[in-house]
């Protein structure tokens, strides 16, 4: 925070354009994943803001929670990776949320701001739960994606109480929330289509 290069913003001329620059110390303890970095003006005094809230970029902080190798197990688009998919540790349950999480690996930004799907399919192929929403609920759209920078993005399913017993597909992928139209991925078996078989959970 401070002063735009030392120079207070009284002292501005209208229409003058005025370099900037301003350093971040990342707090060690901070959690791995993708922060976004905001700019914005207030006033010293009352500390109320004044004006836009601008998102300028985004930036990584990496951990054990974000893996950059591996094999991928599918590739959406043209350099999506599904890194890894997990399902929680305590067994799904009717009536209950249950979390998927997958890790990305983006090859590049996208050209849209695209929308995961994640649904639960069941053993008669109908659909029983789903949860859509952009990458880390909105707060990283895929049209400002890092380069190679892996992230985890985590998804709820809330479960109907009435559920048969069995196994379901867990089954994901992207979508252009405009038209509706799927991204193609490419599997780890070399098979294509427009969706991935992420994980299988038993039911009771």
């Amino acid at each position: 925070e401070g002063w735009p290069y030392g120079s207070a913003t009284s002292t501005w001329g209208a229409s003058e354009m005025w370099p900037d620059g301003h350093q971040l110390a990342i707090d060690p303890a901070a959690a791995p994943g993708i922060y976004r970095i905001e700019v914005s003006f207030y006033d010293p005094a009352t500390l109320a803001t004044f004006g836009d809230i601008v998102t300028t970029g985004y930036l990584a902080v990496s951990g054990a929670e974000t893996p950059a190798d591996g094999t991928p197990l599918a590739t959406f688009g043209d350099g999506v990776d599904l890194l890894a998919v997990t399902t929680g540790d305590s067994a799904w349950q009717p009536d209950q949320p249950a979390t998927v999480t997958l890790t990305w690996r983006p090859a590049h930004a996208l050209d849209a701001a695209y929308t995961v799907f994640v649904q639960l399919i069941g053993p008669d192929g109908q659909m029983a739960a789903q949860g859509d929403q952009p990458p880390l609920q909105g707060f990283y759209p895929s049209d400002r994606w890092l380069t190679d920078q892996p992230f985890v993005d985590r998804y709820t399913l809330t479960l109907p109480d009435a559920l048969p017993p069995g196994d379901y597909r867990v089954v994901t992928g992207f979508y252009d929330p405009a038209t509706g139209q799927r991204l193609p991925v490419v599997r780890s078996d070399g098979s294509t289509g427009d969706a991935y078989d992420a994980a299988t959970v038993k039911l009771p």
